[in-house]
């Protein structure tokens, strides 16, 4: 297991740990494309702990969440989140943080 799977398993399992299980298998499957993303040098880890951690939010508000959602052409949404008919893009925006902080 990598440095990147690690991380994203300590993330996904604290927000398993603080939004319940209906919501950590939907995260599940949001880490899991992830992970795959990553190993196909698509993704950092920064960047996909925030995603993570929004994705969560936003399935505990009800919405099905899609990361790195693509759109059209080369045009790829962080997130793609869809409730009640309705679509919304969330365009995730870090700092440089190095990989070794991207948990803190």
């Amino acid at each position: 297991m990598d440095l990147f799977e690690r991380d994203i398993i300590v993330v996904k399992e604290a927000l398993r740990r603080r939004y319940g299980a209906k919501v950590g298998k939907e995260v599940e499957k949001v880490s899991e494309k992830l992970i795959t993303l990553h190993k196909r040098n698509r993704v950092k880890i920064n960047h996909s702990v925030m995603e993570l951690v929004l994705a969560a939010y936003l399935i505990d508000q009800g919405y099905t969440v899609d990361p790195e959602h693509p759109l059209e052409s080369d045009l790829i949404a962080d997130l793609m989140a869809w409730r009640d008919g309705r679509s919304m893009i969330v365009e995730v925006e870090t700092g440089f943080t190095s990989p070794e902080n991207a948990l803190d």
